[in-house]
């Protein structure tokens, strides 16, 4: 489900009475933990969880005192139900499992029970446990080795297998150490957690009824509904594990990614409450949007919620951090990313095959709509071929078992088993996408994109920015129309076009800048030799 007739207006409505919840004078740590309450770009399955508030907020209408109809109440009990089944399974997971519920049995033997940087990631796919390299983060541990600063890397599971069952495997303590973090702990600390959220919900109940807004109100309720969440009881059991963790090793830096999401918050408050407290440092990793939200805003910079330093993948996205008046002096340094490799600068002219790059994003809906659109056109172009790659996230597997979705017969459409996607860019010669944020990697590779647009919907493209080479899509037809004429340009219309686009992409993400480990270790203060002496 998508919400796909949002405007801009109300979009901007929407992300400042969220702003001025999470910034009410009674917010507390479990506030900030709800994930709904952060708005972080203008997707349309981000904003699809917002419907009903945003019919409101369009429609100008205010059911404080309106009785619910049969079917929504209805509905909310059993979306209540399901979410309380969450809660409970916690707490037999807990029980089930008493050996994982003290990070200490997890931890690897730490030098001196200290490490300089406590790196927080995802590990989304089982098979990178077997590599040396984090997924977001590349070879950081190295690097930080190699100017000898000792490091931990935390993974949080979202793999899709059972964490218990991954624990172990994924503990490493040479040549850079690792751990995953469990996903429950004690069942005293399970109960508290609940604890806490009930009283958060009564909380805002309470807050809400003083607001004079009436969607201001709409959203208290509904942000009072959500508290009661397996997303919340998470993030609180992180904030806790971060606290732990950084008691226990003592880091000068702590970082984490940076996309706006409640539990990078809890990361740095979690940080900051431990002793002694060390640099926060966030991690842009991917791209920033038009309407790109709550990464561009401080959350109460005196709490504790926000990072020190921002690390940005590129020049593009350090300007745009930069010009953004709500971030109260947060500090952005370029530091790139471990995916711009040093092949594409071989490529002297854009690819011409007549083949099509169909990239979604990682959500089912996405990736059916995408899609469902390319069968479309495949049918209509037989001559062309029509390769079918999913998000790492959300595999192909994944999108079969869950959205029952049928792959395709069509002789022309090709499900891409290649692990490195720089494969499927080296066979291609166009890209087919929505908001991927690869659209950056494939114009460097050569590609030319096609955005397909829906109708009465925010243009979410990650490079909205760029004028040429990449072109927006309507329709079968229209596609089919802008697909044969790039096929009869000029080809040196077409270097010409492919080079200025190059040129954007070049500063939006850019190669790893060793030295801003430097500067990350200048801003922190912090040496491994002198400050915590052997």
């Amino acid at each position: 489900m998508t919400h796909p007739g949002v405007t801009e207006e109300t979009y901007y409505r929407l992300t400042r009475i969220c702003d001025r919840v999470l910034q009410h004078p009674d917010a507390t740590l479990e506030w900030v933990a709800i994930p709904w309450l952060h708005i972080i770009n203008e997707v349309p399955f981000v904003l699809s969880g917002y419907a009903d508030v945003i019919d409101a907020l369009e429609t100008e209408s205010d059911d404080t005192h309106r009785s619910d109809t049969t079917s929504e109440v209805l509905r909310r009990c059993h979306k209540t139900a399901y979410r309380f089944a969450f809660l409970m399974r916690n707490l037999i997971r807990s029980i089930a499992h008493p050996h994982a519920q003290n990070l200490d049995t997890t931890l690897p033997a730490l030098k001196n029970g200290r490490v300089d940087v406590l790196i927080v990631s995802w590990l989304i796919n089982i098979d990178h446990l077997a590599g040396s390299e984090d997924f977001y983060f590349g070879n950081l541990q190295a690097m930080l080795a190699a100017q000898g600063f000792s490091s931990l890397l935390v993974l949080r599971n979202q793999s899709g297998n059972a964490t218990n069952g991954l624990l172990k495997k994924a503990v490493r303590t040479r040549p850079f150490q690792r751990l995953m973090l469990p996903d429950h702990t004690t069942v005293s600390k399970e109960f508290d957690f609940l604890r806490r959220c009930f009283r958060t919900r009564q909380k805002m109940q309470k807050a809400g009824i003083d607001v004079s807004d009436p969607s201001e109100r709409r959203l208290f309720r509904r942000a009072g509904e959500r508290v009661l969440s397996n997303e919340v009881v998470q993030n609180l059991r992180l904030h806790a594990q971060i606290q732990t963790l950084c008691r226990r090793t003592r880091p000068s830096i702590v970082m984490t990614l940076y996309e706006g999401h409640a539990w990078e918050r809890c990361v740095y408050h979690a940080a900051r409450r431990a002793s002694p407290p060390g640099l926060c440092v966030g991690y842009q990793h991917t791209v920033l949007r038009k309407r790109s939200h709550a990464l561009k805003r401080s959350l109460s910079p005196h709490h504790g919620f926000d990072p020190d330093i921002v690390l940005t993948v590129g020049e593009v996205t350090q300007w745009i951090l930069e010009k953004s008046n709500a971030l109260n002096g947060v500090k952005s340094i370029v530091f790139g990313t471990h995916r711009r490799t040093g092949d594409d600068g071989a490529l002297c002219v854009p690819r011409s095959e007549s083949t099509v790059l169909v990239l979604p994003e990682g959500d089912g809906f996405e990736c059916i709509y995408l899609f469902e659109f390319a069968i479309k056109c495949a049918e209509r172009l037989p001559t062309v071929r029509f390769i079918f790659r999913t998000h790492p996230y959300f595999p192909i597997k994944r999108l079969v078992a869950t959205e029952k979705w049928q792959i395709p017969k069509n002789g022309n459409i090709e499900i891409s088993r290649r692990k490195k996607i720089e494969d499927d860019f080296s066979r291609t010669g166009y890209l087919l996408y929505r908001g991927s944020s690869t659209v950056i990697y494939a114009i460097l590779s050569g590609l030319k994109p096609f955005y397909f647009a829906r109708p009465n919907e925010l243009n979410f493209d990650p490079i909205f920015e760029l004028s040429t080479w990449r072109q927006d899509v309507y329709s079968v037809d229209d596609f089919i129309d802008k697909y044969q004429k790039d096929r009869n340009t000029e080809t040196d219309t077409r270097i010409q076009q492919w080079e200025k686009a190059r040129g954007y992409c070049d500063k939006y993400v850019q190669h790893i800048r060793k030295d801003t480990i430097n500067k990350m270790i200048e801003i922190a203060g912090a040496t491994c030799n002198n400050q915590y002496p052997s």
